[in-house]
């Protein structure tokens, strides 16, 4: 299996978890970010699908846009994630093991890579990966305390308005 096709599958369950993850859970804002995260790793399997193929692609990213969205409409309802069976919970945990396996692996990939415009898709897809555990991270800290989130700095930090 080479590089790429070792990523595909990756992403690929990746996505599938993400999508299983959001079918599973009761709470309507976990759903939507397990969607939202489905749908980049699909991005992901379609930009590494392209770039095996020889195209060169530009890796883009909205998640954290669409999660901002999530908590903003939560503090406005005044609700938190609902997390009584730790379901949410665990989810977020597995999901950060994902992305940080994602990483690891893309990083490696990024030192074994010789065309430079490969080498620099593997470092975005390795940040857009880092961006996402992070992202994560940052829900489980603070599951039941959506506006904490969006004032946190580290949130606040990344710019998922500009490509990786």
């Amino acid at each position: 299996m080479d590089l790429f096709d070792n990523a595909i599958q990756m992403e690929k369950d990746s996505y599938n978890f993400y999508l299983e993850a959001a079918e599973s859970l009761q709470d309507q804002a976990a759903q939507r970010i397990m969607r939202e995260l489905a749908q980049d790793e699909k991005d992901h399997e379609r930009a590494l699908r392209s770039m095996k193929n020889g195209a060169e692609v530009a890796l883009e990213t909205s998640i954290a846009r669409g999660v901002k969205g999530i908590f903003e409409q939560m503090i406005e309802a005044e609700s938190n994630f609902l997390d009584e069976d730790g379901s949410v919970t665990d989810v977020l945990r597995r999901g950060v093991e994902i992305e940080h396996m994602s990483v690891e692996l893309y990083h490696g990939f990024t030192e074994k890579a010789q065309p430079s415009h490969e080498r620099e898709f593997w470092k975005k897809l390795r940040k857009i990966e880092e961006k996402h555990e992070k992202l994560l991270r940052l829900t489980l800290e603070y599951i039941d305390k959506p506006n904490i989130v969006l004032e946190n700095a580290e949130f606040l930090f990344y710019d998922y308005n500009k490509a990786p």
